[in-house]
């Protein structure tokens, strides 16, 4: 069986306690365009990848995400 993609993991988080797109945009401090684009399916980039580790303990949720293998 497959992992998951980020934005499936994503949404599913955000969904889960009922927080936007925008509202996730001003916890992680990144523009609310930058959410909308991860939650289609485009992979954070690296400068966001500090940003996002912090995400779990802002929802007060486990969020379990490998990247996929090459």
């Amino acid at each position: 069986m497959s992992e998951p993609a980020f934005a499936e993991v994503l949404a599913e988080a955000l969904n889960a306690r009922g927080v936007s797109a925008g509202e996730a945009a001003r916890l992680l401090a990144v523009n609310r365009s930058t959410v909308y684009r991860w939650l289609e399916g485009v992979a954070p980039s690296p400068q966001h990848f500090a940003r996002l580790a912090d995400l779990p303990y802002l929802l007060g949720i486990c969020l379990l995400y490998t990247s996929p293998s090459p």
